[in-house]
């Protein structure tokens, strides 16, 4: 509740919203990460299908799509990082 306060009544007073973030560097760093990882989760939807259909495995489809979240959000993390990485040296 209080973070919804604080967008609700605080952020739009206290932050400033900057006119050029789009050309900034990390936002094509991010831009690059994203795109890397839809094909990567393309690609691992693809054989994780491939091996569920094989093995008759069961599972629940909150479970798959919390781990498609939580391994595209990882994807994403690792792409941003090296991306910075590579960059800064």
């Amino acid at each position: 509740m209080a973070m919804l306060g604080w967008f609700m009544f605080v952020s739009r007073y206290a932050v400033t919203v900057e006119p050029h973030a789009e050309d900034g560097v990390e936002h094509r760093w991010y831009e690059q990460a994203a795109y890397g990882a839809f094909h990567d989760i393309l690609t691992m939807g693809g054989v994780a299908l491939l091996v569920l259909s094989m093995s008759r495995v069961e599972v629940t489809g909150p479970t798959v799509l919390l781990w498609v979240l939580v391994l595209a959000a990882a994807d994403v993390a690792v792409r941003y990082q090296v991306l910075k990485h590579r960059t800064v040296q």
